[in-house]
């Protein structure tokens, strides 16, 4: 994000206000997808993809394999409370429990 703000002004600093305001205004391509912007309290907001776990030939495999499917796509979420695109905690109840059992496939 700073060198894209350093790289917008040709290489000079704006000011401490003025580069505040240009990293707040930013559009970032991100690896969750959709491009990511920073909130009003200098927290990303994204998208967040609920995904579960298919067994499915893709990409010309011969053989099934373990894929992710996206199932639920929640747009433009932000972690502040009270801001007008935090994801309603009524649709998050029962989508990870607080104590999550150990991946018996992980090591």
């Amino acid at each position: 994000m700073i060198h894209e703000v350093i790289k917008n002004n040709k290489g000079n600093f704006p000011g401490v206000e003025e580069f505040v305001k240009q990293v707040a205004a930013l559009k970032l391509d991100t690896l969750r997808g959709s491009p990511s912007t920073i909130d009003e309290m200098r927290n990303p907001v994204h998208n967040i993809y609920i995904k579960k776990v298919e067994k499915k030939k893709m990409f010309g495999y011969d053989k099934e394999e373990l894929w992710n499917t996206v199932i639920k796509t929640y747009p433009n979420v932000s972690p502040v409370s009270g801001s007008s695109t935090r994801m309603n905690s009524s649709k998050t109840a029962g989508l990870r429990p607080a104590t999550s059992p150990p991946c018996k496939f992980c090591n």
